[in-house]
């Protein structure tokens, strides 16, 4: 209880001596709201104009064609070979259940697919497949999510789901240019080859499809698109159920090709968030490749944000130069300011030490008084620190700020942390005095 009553006793007595030289108070509260208001302004600058940057580079890139915060994980068998249908299932689970998480980014649109073998096709009319004079096309199948919603039909229906009857012809799906190109019409049977070997020994294995419906893209230009519509002219898409329980067993239960293609909400990610999603891409980068290490990450913001990176880095040390001087001008100010209130108050401490108070209590007066100020400074600093970060923006030569445009000075946690160590600085400017004297 005598503790709590002692600095009780400290604190009132400091809110007084704080009224009785208001004069004095005033001029240390004005030097630290300067000194975090200058402060404050170099990282709420910078930040500014990071932002800006980033915001150019980030539409720059989205006019070239794919969205910057685009994601694309790839496993090419043609690069790497086939990989089994378990092996995959593990990727497959981490790409779509966990990959969103350890990224922080909301997803605007998420493509899976996964593409088997190339294979021949026929007409089912042919007697014997094992030539090349009857071979209408090479043709892969291929599975893709919410392909229905992208796409127009032009005649035909979609494809029925696989029924477990390896008699059955596969239903499937075939592109506008390969229907044209071929002549595939739709409730015609064809026949697909393929061959694999399995212990030193080749097997052929044949699937008989018939064309349930001809589609084409409803914008070809539309970000669902990982690649473009024309690469899927080929591919005959069908459901996945078809995929795994009629093609799959007939290549040695192996995904030749596997997708996975993510667009992320970009357009709010904060220039100072880019060092922590660099380190993300690059977590995720390292787990895929323990997962499956013949998969890549073949897109992604990492290049557009490490180059950013850089430019922000060498915009941020010279401004801290530029800081420097500034900042002990203030601090001077502030030492000076703190040396005129002990002068004055050499009498009094000397009487408070003499009946009995300690050098901790002398000392703590002068601390709270100088926190009270400090908080004070720091929440009368922040809004004119955005106000002069703004006013830097208009630039456009030395003395000359008439510019038009002017950068958003967003209050950021790296902002406050520098006005804190200001507000720092300056109590130990204003303490240490107290402390000689006592």
């Amino acid at each position: 209880m005598n503790s709590i009553l002692r600095v009780w006793a400290i604190f009132v007595v400091s809110l007084k001596r704080l009224e009785a030289q208001r004069g004095l108070a005033v001029a240390s509260l004005l030097g630290i709201f300067f000194a975090t208001a200058v402060t404050m302004s170099i990282p709420l600058y910078a930040d500014g104009v990071y932002q800006r940057i980033l915001n150019t580079e980030v539409k720059k890139k989205g006019e070239l064609g794919r969205p910057p915060f685009a994601f694309m994980f790839r496993h090419i068998g043609a690069w790497s070979g086939p990989v089994p249908l378990q092996q995959l299932a593990l990727v497959d689970q981490y790409l779509t259940t966990q990959v969103v998480g350890d990224l922080g980014l909301s997803p605007k649109l998420f493509v899976r697919y996964l593409q088997s073998d190339i294979m021949r096709l026929y007409p089912a009319t042919t007697n014997s497949y094992s030539g090349l004079d009857k071979l209408l096309e090479w043709v892969s199948f291929g599975v893709l999510n919410d392909f229905e919603e992208h796409i127009k039909l032009i005649e035909g229906t979609m494809p029925a789901q696989f029924n477990r009857d390896n008699e059955t012809p596969v239903e499937v799906l075939v592109s506008e240019e390969l229907a044209t190109e071929t002549g595939l019409n739709v409730g015609e049977v064809y026949v697909t080859v393929t061959e694999y070997k399995a212990e030193q020994t080749t097997i052929t294995t044949q699937i008989p499809v018939r064309i349930s419906g001809v589609w084409k893209p409803k914008d070809p230009t539309e970000i669902y698109w990982f690649y473009s519509s024309d690469a899927l002219s080929t591919v005959f898409i069908f459901p996945e159920a078809s995929y795994l329980g009629r093609v799959v067993p007939t290549q040695s239960d192996k995904v030749y090709v596997g997708v996975w293609y993510y667009v992320m909400e970009g357009d709010k990610v904060h220039s100072s968030e880019v060092p922590r999603l660099l380190g993300k891409i690059k977590d995720a980068r390292a787990r895929e490749v323990n997962l499956l290490p013949t998969l890549r990450l073949d897109k992604s913001p990492e290049e557009l944000l490490s180059s950013f990176q850089r430019s922000a880095n060498s915009l941020t040390l010279f401004l801290y130069a530029y800081l420097v001087p500034i900042l002990g001008v203030t601090l001077t100010f502030i030492g000076l300011v703190a040396d005129m209130v002990t002068s004055q108050r050499r009498n009094e401490i000397a009487v408070l030490r003499s009946r009995g108070a300690t050098l901790i209590q002398v000392v703590g007066m002068a601390a709270v008084e100088s926190i009270l100020l400090g908080l004070v400074g720091l929440a009368l600093g922040m809004p004119e620190a955005q106000a002069i970060a703004s006013f830097f923006s208009r630039a456009i030569s030395f003395l000359n700020f008439t510019g038009t445009t002017q950068i958003y000075a967003e209050i950021t946690l790296n902002a406050v942390r520098f006005g804190l160590v200001a507000v720092g600085v300056a109590l130990i400017s204003m303490i240490v005095p107290t402390f000689g004297a006592a």
